[in-house]
């Protein structure tokens, strides 16, 4: 996933004012699903996108954030993957 397809999947889920679900007791939600995607937010910051089977990321994140893109990476059995700069 390019970044560019990262925003745009972020910009048109978060239009559609998605609902969110607390995952464990941190925070870090996940949206339900929408165009085939959910989105993760940490606090008030989407730092993923979950499409087919990888949790695609954005950028470094702090160690807490970090920690929880790898909770649920492996609580979903999900592959994890950086964005790519094209």
């Amino acid at each position: 996933m390019t970044r560019q397809e990262f925003h745009d999947y972020r910009t048109r889920v978060m239009a559609r004012n998605p609902d969110w679900t607390r995952f464990n007791y941190c925070q870090a939600w996940i949206s339900d699903g929408c165009f085939g995607v959910k989105l993760v937010k940490s606090y008030a910051t989407i730092v993923g996108v979950i499409k087919d089977d990888t949790l695609w990321w954005d950028r470094k994140y702090s160690r807490t954030t970090s920690k929880q893109i790898t909770q649920i990476a492996n609580r979903y059995n999900l592959n994890t993957a950086q964005v790519e700069d094209k």
